[in-house]
């Protein structure tokens, strides 16, 4: 079997480091020179804990998550056993390597095991009832210091296996309308494609009309979509990064990210400045043209 992570210490060191240096500088005890952008810092260490966890816990929970994925399915148990010609347990490596095929980019790809594993694998996946007992098994901790969140949420996925929905889990009240997450951002789509040309030079009202008629929709009902999308602060985010884009489409094209951070001041927003949600605004509008996105209505309207 292939090794793991051969030099995880050298690794880990820049995560360690930069989480302790966040909680130094952050500290109460400073007074309000420790204040300064203390939101985004916290942002900034919860994505690097979880970075560091990918790092040094992926191996668990991908031994959980085919634990998980063998209890639900027998013909898959059957498969396994026939390919390492045996019997396991939850013990065995073969379900790290069975968990393994659940990432995007597992380390060692071209691990001839694995590749035989991942074909074993083509076909099943875990249930929505399997998906929250993993869940469950990676919040279960008896620490105490993050335990009001991890063991409400934890006891509120259990429950849902018992037919009680617990008020953490309650869906908001609000009326029913076909797929509500994906109408959402198919939603934000819209906008941001709006923005964009805002950005490029357009007028705002030619770049709605614009937008407008290709969707299907009135002028007023794609403002009524952008006033209630700049109340969620990250869809905020997204809408100033297409506009973003825009500008830099005009003005700045060629120039990389890296070349724009080192010539002009910009700001963060969940570990991300301007410059990187510009580049990945216009990347999701390539993918996502007006026409795509009045598919995606149609078909979340739906349900």
């Amino acid at each position: 079997m292939a090794q793991r992570y051969e030099f995880i210490r050298d690794e880990i060191e820049h995560y360690i480091s930069a989480l302790v240096e966040l909680h130094d500088t952050t500290d109460p005890s400073g007074g309000q020179a420790t204040e300064t952008d203390k939101l985004e810092k916290a942002r900034r260490a919860v994505e690097l804990w979880w970075y560091l966890g990918g790092r040094v816990l992926l191996w668990a929970q991908s031994q959980i998550a085919g634990y998980e994925l063998v209890k639900e399915e027998p013909l898959l148990a059957e498969k396994l056993q026939e390919l390492i010609g045996g019997e396991f347990t939850g013990d065995s490596h073969i379900l790290e390597y069975l968990g393994l095929c659940f990432q995007p980019n597992p380390p060692e790809r071209d691990d001839p095991l694995l590749l035989r594993v991942e074909d074993a694998a083509d076909g099943f996946e875990l249930s929505d009832a399997g998906m929250r007992s993993l869940i469950r098994e990676l919040l279960d901790s008896r620490c105490a210091s993050n335990s009001f969140w991890r063991f409400e949420l934890g006891r509120a996925l259990h429950a849902l296996e018992h037919g009680q929905v617990r008020d953490l889990v309650k869906p908001a009240r609000r009326k029913p309308q076909g797929d509500v997450l994906e109408l959402r951002y198919a939603k934000l789509r819209a906008i941001q494609h709006v923005q964009f040309k805002v950005g490029a030079g357009y007028k705002k009202h030619v770049a709605l009309a614009s937008v407008a008629e290709e969707l299907g929709q009135s002028i007023e009902t794609l403002r009524s979509w952008e006033k209630d999308l700049r109340r969620d602060e990250d869809m905020a985010h997204d809408i100033r990064a297409a506009y973003n884009a825009g500008i830099f489409q005009r003005e700045y094209k060629g120039l990389s990210v890296s070349d724009l951070e080192a010539k002009f001041d910009y700001s963060v927003h969940r570990n991300e400045s301007d410059f990187s949600a510009a580049e990945r605004a216009k990347q999701t509008l390539d993918k996502n043209p007006v026409s795509a996105v009045r598919d995606r209505l149609r078909a979340a309207r739906r349900g």
